[in-house]
């Protein structure tokens, strides 16, 4: 009996105490190698929800291929984009509390010089202020074909020498050097904690080392200048020549706010009901003896 009072209580501990955050979305990007990211489905979703990104059988900017699957990561070429909608729709809600962006991401061939606007930018797409207002139809949407404008981009970006910048839609700042031991031929995480209704970010880390972000908002809504992240959620990669290459994998995007308790916890639970069913039976058999 105690052993089952102390499986109760240690699981209320559990679940009442630090929680995991909610995953909205989640990709490891496991697939078969060439598949076009607008063909496939990330482990964790929003109902019918696929990637935007330059549409196939077209080029970025600079003649750059779709990013595709490859040893089971998502290729980042010299130009092109690979977002997924974060709008709110049936059922889901956008988050408006804190939320973190992570992902392990490769420079790999990606050059240029340390200029903020080129590596791979980890964040958030605002249609309205990359092009200024909505498509004629009054939906928001990310456009196809290679043709997104940077502006429409905030997030944090690592240039190809590991450097780290924060984007507020085109202005970039300098919050760092590269991590000690960076290497472009690695993949190495970027993590950083936003909130979604003010856009502040409040922590970022790449590579183990902690920056310190800016106060100001990096979110924006240029008709109606408002801050809000009902956009899209994904990565932006530039280089500066036909044929660079980086890569992206575990893309996570999660809302602190609606936590869900561990495992754990609910073994736990689970367990200790069961016990407390199987002594009340027993003590009823006895009873009836």
């Amino acid at each position: 009996m105690k052993i089952i009072i102390a499986s109760l209580a240690l699981a209320s501990t559990l679940l009442l105490g630090p929680q995991a955050n909610a995953q909205i979305i989640q990709d490891t990007f496991t697939d078969t190698d060439g598949t076009t990211l607008a063909n496939h489905t990330p482990d964790i979703n929003l109902p019918g929800g696929s990637y935007q990104q330059n549409s196939p059988g077209e080029t970025g900017v600079n003649g750059q291929p779709v990013d595709v699957i490859s040893g089971n990561a998502a290729t980042a070429s010299a130009s092109s984009f690979s977002l997924l909608s974060i709008q709110s729709a049936g059922t889901f809600t956008a988050p408006t509390g804190n939320v973190t962006l992570s992902a392990d991401l490769e420079l790999g061939t990606l050059a240029g010089s340390d200029a903020p606007d080129r590596g791979i930018l980890l964040g958030f797409y605002n249609y309205d202020v990359g092009f200024g207002s909505l498509n004629p139809d009054g939906v928001n949407e990310v456009p196809s074909g290679g043709n997104a404008n940077e502006n429409g981009y905030s997030g944090i970006l690592i240039s190809p020498t590991g450097s780290v910048y924060e984007d507020q839609q085109g202005v970039y700042t300098l919050l760092g050097a590269a991590p000690s031991g960076f290497s472009a031929n690695s993949f190495e995480n970027l993590s950083y904690n936003l909130n979604a209704s003010t856009g502040v970010i409040s922590s970022v880390t790449f590579d183990g080392a902690t920056y310190a972000p800016l106060a100001s908002t990096i979110l924006g809504d240029a008709g109606s200048g408002t801050t809000e992240l009902e956009r899209y959620v994904g990565y932006f990669s530039s280089g500066d020549a036909e044929g660079q290459l980086g890569a992206v994998d575990n893309l996570i995007f999660e809302d602190q706010a609606a936590a869900v308790p561990e495992p754990s916890a609910w073994a736990m639970v689970i367990m200790g009901l069961t016990g407390l069913f199987w002594l009340t039976a027993s003590r009823r058999r006895s009873a009836s003896l």
